[in-house]
């Protein structure tokens, strides 16, 4: 008997153990499973939006902010989808790149880094609102060049770069500092971000 809880009690640390190094694995494969599952009932519910803008910095735009692209994208836009209306998908991640597991904030910033490249592995993505565009780059490779062209893998995706692959964007009604990036688009992927380009160039007229 005495033999018996003495394993039931080795157990018990071992899987504390195991969860100790392991939770971050099992937070972001939650946070992974949430966005797929989130992504799929959104495409069934009704019409998908024209326009999809992703921003990621250290804090949530406020609604009124949220409010601002919208409107500065119905007017900028084209109704994609036929139902006459221009209607964009605000998608906030909230991700400081600097942080380690040491710092305070961490588990939340790494499980929404998570969520956002799940995102963008479900290609739901196509124009990005950043706070600072080098480390996004560093971290995803996301970014087209302004020209088009499509960076490489070295060097953190060339983020040094950065300033040619994105605009300092600010409509009035958004507080944030951010800077405007359109999605690196392979070959063949054009069709699935209809008028990117297009947009993209009206929304940086004059930046």
């Amino acid at each position: 008997m005495q033999n018996l809880h003495t394993k039931k009690q080795s157990h018990d640390k071992s899987l504390s153990h195991w969860l100790t190094y392991n939770w971050g694995w099992i937070l972001g494969g939650a946070a992974l499973l949430a966005v797929l599952v989130y992504s799929a009932l959104s495409h069934t519910g009704g019409p998908r939006a024209d326009y999809t803008v992703t921003w990621v910095g250290t804090t949530y735009l406020s609604e009124g902010e949220v409010e601002a692209i919208c409107q500065a994208i119905a007017q900028a836009g084209a109704d994609q989808n036929g139902d006459g209306a221009v209607v964009t998908d605000v998608v906030q991640y909230v991700i400081d790149f600097t942080l380690t597991g040491e710092d305070h904030g961490y588990a939340d910033s790494h499980a929404n880094n998570v969520k956002l490249l799940a995102h963008l592995q479900a290609e739901d993505c196509l124009l990005f609102l950043l706070e600072d565009p080098e480390q996004f780059q560093r971290s995803t490779g996301a970014l087209r060049y302004l020209d088009g062209a499509i960076p490489t893998d070295v060097d953190g995706y060339e983020c040094a770069n950065w300033q040619r692959m994105c605009l300092f964007w600010q409509p009035e009604g958004l507080e944030h500092q951010a800077y405007l990036g359109l999605r690196a688009l392979f070959s063949g992927e054009e069709s699935l971000f209809p008028g990117a380009a297009i947009l993209f160039d009206a929304l940086t007229d004059g930046c």
